[in-house]
């Protein structure tokens, strides 16, 4: 099952009873839960691991979580973790190159309709070439275009710039 959700309204505290609904449709406990990083809000996390099923989604970079993962990024670069390869079949002619990285395991605690929750959470530490070089080239790009705007002749997010056979025309 999948739920599309309008666009229009914050989409954090409508999973769980997405998930309620998916719990009683299926009637069966230990189903996975994917989503984006706003269904990693700790209450979301909680209501599933209370209702015996488990989640699969980015952290959100808020809360503890920016300086944990630092320091996760910080052991893995160090070489204070033994760091696995994970090999990727490719899946169009570019080569595929393999991603490294490591599982963390700590301890969650929450409260669920009154009720405190406890449980293991594994995190994915996962260092991808491909990935790391795109966010390279978007700094770059981005870094350049703020070079741009400071000297002043970057025209600004809402301008575009045609050529013509006859001029060039910055609008």
């Amino acid at each position: 099952m999948s739920f599309a959700i309008s666009g229009q309204q914050a989409d954090d505290g409508l999973y769980i009873s997405a998930i309620e609904q998916v719990s009683e449709s299926l009637g069966k406990a230990n189903l996975l839960f994917v989503g984006d990083c706003k269904m990693s809000a700790l209450a979301t996390r909680a209501f599933i691991q209370a209702q015996g099923h488990y989640y699969l989604s980015p952290l959100a970079a808020v809360g503890k979580t920016p300086e944990q993962l630092q320091g996760w990024i910080e052991a893995a670069v160090s070489s204070q973790v033994a760091l696995t390869t994970i090999e990727r079949p490719s899946t169009s002619d570019e080569e595929s190159l393999p991603v490294r990285g490591y599982e963390v395991c700590r301890t969650l605690e929450a409260e669920v309709e009154q009720q405190a929750v406890h449980w293991q959470e594994r995190v994915f530490i996962v260092h991808s070439p491909i990935l790391a070089a795109q966010q390279q080239r978007g700094e770059r790009n981005t870094a350049a275009g703020g070079r741009r705007k400071v000297a002043g002749i970057d025209p600004g997010p809402w301008s575009r710039q045609t050529t013509t056979p006859e001029r060039s025309i910055a609008t």
